[in-house]
């Protein structure tokens, strides 16, 4: 097994620049082959888009991105609000709707790290798109977790077939059930961050419990799901390789956090969440660049708001003059 396992190759990852444009083809193509990282001194860094997608809109509400440092067994999961205000010239501006417009022309994951790219400075060298049936069957495969739910929580939606009813307090959960914890928000004072609150309480749990077991439970089952039920540029070889590697980091090692945020608003009757800039790219630099250089404000593409208005860090907001957000926040 070991002989087997592998990393994925580490494509040769740069800044994000005006010049820059990038494409699902700089990404590194799958293999089986066990393939080392370069040696200079960020090898062993390795990042990540992990996006929870909606089987119906295609929308991506989950959004996590990765920074595994292999070398120093350190892992950074940042999670970003779906709502977030992105640079992108339709009208609904939201990070967690770039899939489903990348799906209309048959590129949802091409057009989902383009904007991960502008977002973050860089280009991410690996991506995990998870529906919501193979959630379950991850969590069902390492025999379900241990967590205390924070609320009691109850919602029905008849349109999603979604009926969520699950008690406050410390219970073991299944699949299904841990599926329901993690998509529940409407309960939260604060929706959206209450429910990233949430889930990354639950990732702390699944982590604490494998970490504690010493092994992944059923390791070749979880590599079929993934897959199998995943859209990914990742192999069976090298989602064996980062399990190993996952068992190796102590439980202080595992790190989240959430975007720094600026505000939020109406705008045209459409919630969004805006990005606080200098918060963003110090998290960027602290938790998730691989790199020697720095992430800078030139190289993100963001909408900012700035009083009554918006400015852009590339100096124009896409969709032209008549874009949406000439309009007043409400």
């Amino acid at each position: 097994m070991k002989l087997w396992a592998g990393p994925p190759q580490v494509s040769n990852q740069q800044l994000n620049t005006p010049g820059h444009e990038g494409d699902l083809a700089a990404l590194p193509e799958t293999t089986d082959k066990p393939l080392a990282a370069p040696p200079d001194k960020n090898a062993g860094k390795y990042t990540f888009a992990v996006v929870g997608m909606d089987k119906f809109s295609k929308m991506t509400d989950v959004i996590l991105l990765v920074m595994f440092d292999t070398a120093e067994h350190k892992l950074n999961v940042v999670s970003v609000p779906r709502d977030t205000l992105v640079n992108i010239p339709e009208n609904v501006k939201k990070i967690n709707i770039l899939y489903a417009y990348g799906d209309r022309h048959d590129n949802g994951v091409g057009r989902l790290m383009d904007g991960l790219r502008d977002f973050v400075g860089f280009d991410i060298g690996n991506y995990i798109v998870v529906n919501l049936q193979a959630f379950e069957e991850l969590i069902d495969a390492i025999g379900g977790v241990d967590y205390d739910v924070p609320i009691d929580m109850v919602y029905r939606d008849r349109r999603q077939d979604l009926n969520i009813n699950i008690k406050k307090g410390m219970q073991h959960l299944n699949g299904a059930e841990a599926l329901k914890v993690v998509r529940f928000r409407a309960g939260y004072a604060n929706a959206d961050i209450g429910r990233i609150a949430t889930q990354q309480d639950f990732m702390k749990a699944v982590a604490k419990q494998l970490l504690k077991a010493k092994n992944i439970a059923n390791l070749p089952e979880i590599i079929r799901i993934i897959t199998e039920n995943t859209e990914t540029n990742l192999t069976a070889a090298n989602i064996t390789y980062f399990a190993g590697e996952l068992l190796k980091c102590k439980e202080e090692d595992i790190n989240f956090h959430t975007m720094p945020r600026g505000g939020g608003s109406l705008i045209k009757g459409i919630s969004y969440v805006f990005v606080h800039i200098d918060d963003w790219i110090d998290m960027i630099n602290s938790y998730l660049n691989p790199l020697d250089q720095l992430v800078t404000a030139k190289n993100v593409n963001l909408v900012i708001k700035a009083g009554a208005g918006f400015f852009s860090t590339r100096g124009g907001i896409a969709g032209g003059p008549d874009s949406f957000l000439n309009f007043e926040t409400e």
